[in-house]
């Protein structure tokens, strides 16, 4: 299938705001609500739009994300990214062009867990020669809040200003029951499901289950995710970026990157690059402005080492990966 204009409108809406109604979609885009509607609803079943809600563990306090560098033997590259694409702790498993092989994030529950991955697990993967960790600190930006650049900004602000769980994830968090679990779990299959549809699933009535989720939003440990492959709203070259940037600049670094509509993703980290994200643009051109007109310009910059993506074999949020190789 190829986006024509609408259709990349109305993915980047869900981008914005997944949980969107249509009217709202009608209303800010500008298209008509039975075009919005049935376009919309055609790209979700045909996957190639996908909505999910998952716990943000770093909100709930269940875990944390760590990044991974993996170097491998050229020859055993794709095999060494099958093998931790098929950990479930893995969330995302991506070969790369450039000074390693494999970008892999995983989560983890303590450092014990961390430390039984790092020193004593993953060293003994074949065709692994060396890799190096980096643990998520602070995170500017992340795909729950990614603006493409193809809204207008009064349209971005309206949606994301309709977002229950828009802010950031600074809320008290909370224990979860299990009913909170049974709305998270069908909220992990389907991220636009009705109140009604949540209610039945988890077995309460409909006014309790939008208190429980919002809760959840407002709280900051329920996010809303949408996935749309960057290639099919006009962006196929991603890439990963490692910065190091001297500390006393990375606060206003990473706020000002973040703002960049070709940033999907940008953390603060520990490591020699303390500073990681994920773009996505047009073509290499694009890439090299990015890289000399944005990057270039930033002081207190220290190096930059850029990995080009070049397959996914798993991108996830917590439970459900997707696997590019087998998307329509």
């Amino acid at each position: 299938m190829t986006f024509d204009d609408e259709d990349r409108r109305i993915a980047a809406g869900l981008l914005v705001h997944p949980r969107a109604g249509w009217p709202l979609l009608s209303e800010t885009l500008g298209i008509p609500l039975s075009t919005v509607a049935r376009r919309g609803k055609q790209l979700i079943d045909d996957g190639h739009v996908r909505v999910i809600g998952n716990i943000d563990v770093m909100a709930a306090h269940t875990g944390f994300p760590v990044l991974l560098r993996v170097e491998c033997e050229q020859a055993s590259t794709d095999a060494v990214a099958t093998e931790l694409a098929a950990r479930v702790s893995m969330r995302g498993v991506t070969t790369t062009a450039g000074s390693f092989q494999v970008h892999a994030d995983v989560i983890v529950s303590s450092l014990d867990e961390l430390s039984t991955l790092i020193v004593g697990d993953l060293p003994r993967t074949p065709g692994i020669r060396n890799l190096s960790t980096h643990i998520v600190l602070r995170r500017f930006t992340t795909a729950h809040s990614w603006d493409s650049g193809i809204l207008t900004r009064s349209q971005v602000d309206r949606l994301r200003q309709a977002r229950p769980d828009a802010g950031t994830a600074d809320g008290e968090a909370r224990r979860m029951d299990d009913t909170d679990v049974a709305l998270i779990r069908a909220l992990e299959d389907d991220g636009r499901a009705t109140w009604r549809e949540l209610a039945a699933h988890a077995g309460v009535e409909q006014r309790t289950a939008q208190r429980r989720i919002l809760d959840l939003m407002t709280r900051g440990m329920l996010r809303m995710r949408t996935f749309v492959r960057p290639a099919d709203i006009g962006l196929p070259l991603t890439a990963t970026l490692w910065i190091g940037i001297d500390p006393a600049k990375l606060e206003s670094v990473g706020l000002q990157l973040a703002q960049h509509p070709a940033v999907t993703l940008l953390v603060a980290t520990t490591g020699s690059f303390n500073l990681c994200g994920s773009v996505a643009v047009a073509d290499n051109r694009a890439l090299y402005d990015f890289m000399t007109v944005m990057l270039g310009r930033i002081p207190g910059m220290r190096q930059i080492d850029v990995a080009v993506e070049m397959t996914t074999l798993k991108r996830m949020d917590i439970m459900h990966p997707y696997n590019e190789r087998s998307m329509p």
